[in-house]
């Protein structure tokens, strides 16, 4: 089975609570780590950005 994460912004009126608009921010593939490295621990992506 395949995964993915997004990150999504709502604005959200306060009295009715209906969604007024919808954002996605980011989206993400989730896969299992090969090794030790794929975790994060050398921040590739931090650094590339």
């Amino acid at each position: 089975m395949e995964y993915e994460f997004r990150v999504i912004v709502e604005k959200v009126s306060v009295a009715s609570q209906e969604v007024v608009k919808r954002d996605t921010v980011k989206i993400y593939d989730l896969r299992p780590p090969k090794s030790i490295l794929d975790l994060g621990l050398r921040h590739e992506e931090q650094i590339r950005f």
